[in-house]
């Protein structure tokens, strides 16, 4: 073949691969980018060795400590054992940047030098939890809220939900008494009318009788001016009893249209109450409502991480919020946190990676050999790589954070 076209052949195929490879690394450098500003990481399995249940503790150089029963072992940071020691040393809960350790002993702090000397030591309170001291020598607690009143948003929605009960009973307009005095004064005239008409019945059958005897009796004169003069009696008392019947018929007109007056008074009383007990019943509503509200937004801040300086100066306070899922950064049983900021807790089977607010990020229970059985030490390096210790797998388990881009790619 002649050599030109073979140089030219050599070169083409030059072009085409390292066009190739700049394609690939751009995709795998977009990938990548992706991968480590989500707000979500995703951690994969690292290795992990076999270990007695002890203590660990990652320092500045990322060095990995593991304390147990047959000693202290010292790994660096590509896993191999670099030191062996027969004894148990103090492993620090903390460190700083200076180098300086802190060691926590029945809620006590003791500041150490490089040197293990002693440089200062402090009291937590009894509610505290220490999570993290930064490179600056600030340490930072988990403090639960004292403005957080259950019981009392108890008592007072207990109130409102009487009133509300209260509030949705049939209304009563109370009575002074007329009514029943109307009512009364019915039933008198009742028995007054029927009497009346049984004495007005009886008066008139007299009066025919002695009109008739006055007007075609056979009586002498004499007679008959006494039957006369009984006749205009009869007639004054039919009179009478027709004046007494006809009063009482207007006074019951009157007592009725008063009647009506009192149910219509009634009515209006009773739809303003209504009216006002439908207010009322709205605005306890409303601060039910606000004051659920206020006990799901103090639940929300029932726990706050409190920032101090090495002299217990407090600089901030940071409210931790419930999450969705897993659970929140105060129920961890361990936590650890790293030179981000970000913390790193455990329930014993899952752990979880939470930002330096407490929102939760992210959570992985399994390694190469199954899930996580019994979570018993957390560390994390300075890279965001995490130790953890499974007690009933008697194992270390190293996870790095961002899986890589190639096995994403499979």
């Amino acid at each position: 073949m002649n050599k030109k076209i073979i140089l030219f052949i050599i070169i083409s195929l030059i072009i085409n691969v390292t066009a190739l490879a700049q394609e690939n690394a751009k995709s795998q450098e977009n990938i990548g980018y992706k991968f480590y500003t989500s707000k979500s990481p995703v951690y994969y399995y690292i290795s992990s060795f076999e270990s007695k249940n002890g203590e660990i503790f990652v320092d500045w150089d990322d060095n990995l400590f593991v304390v147990n029963v047959d000693g202290t072992f010292t790994y660096n940071s590509s896993g191999v054992l670099v030191n062996h020691l027969n004894e148990r040393i103090q492993i620090p809960t903390k460190a700083d940047g200076s180098g300086n350790i802190y060691i926590l002993q029945q809620n006590k702090i003791k500041k150490l030098s490089p040197q293990k000397d002693l440089i200062t030591s402090f009291s937590l309170d009894d509610d505290a939890k220490l999570i993290n001291i930064d490179d600056k020598g600030n340490y930072y607690l988990i403090y639960l809220r004292k403005e957080f009143k259950t019981n009392e948003y108890n008592d007072e929605l207990s109130k409102i939900e009487d009133n509300i009960k209260e509030l949705s009973q049939p209304i009563e307009i109370p009575d002074n008494g007329e009514t029943a005095s109307i009512a009364q004064r019915f039933l008198d005239y009742r028995d007054e009318i029927r009497d009346t008409t049984w004495a007005l019945d009886a008066v008139k059958f007299d009066y025919d009788n002695s009109w008739k005897e006055f007007e075609f009796g056979t009586a002498s004169l004499a007679d008959k001016s006494k039957i006369k003069a009984k006749a205009d009696n009869d007639l004054a008392q039919i009179n009478a009893y027709n004046a007494r019947l006809a009063f009482i018929a207007k006074d019951i007109d009157f007592w009725k249209d008063r009647l009506a007056q009192i149910e219509k008074n009634t009515r209006e009383n009773i739809k303003d109450k209504q009216k006002e007990n439908s207010e009322e019943m709205k605005r306890l509503k409303e601060d039910k409502g606000r004051i659920l509200k206020q006990i799901e937004e103090d639940k929300k801040l029932k726990y706050e991480i409190r920032v101090y300086t090495s002299d217990k100066y407090l600089t901030s306070t940071i409210p931790i919020p419930l999450v969705q899922e897993g659970i929140p950064l105060y129920l961890c049983q361990i936590i650890v946190s790293d030179k981000s900021g970000n913390y790193y807790g455990t329930d014993g089977k899952t752990v979880y990676v939470y930002d330096w607010e407490g929102v939760l990020l992210s959570s992985f229970d399994g390694d190469h050999n199954g899930g996580l059985k019994a979570i018993s030490q957390l560390a994390v390096d300075s890279r965001g790589n995490i130790y953890v210790m499974d007690s009933l797998k008697n194992r270390i388990s190293k996870f790095g954070l961002g899986k890589p881009v190639l096995d994403s790619l499979k």
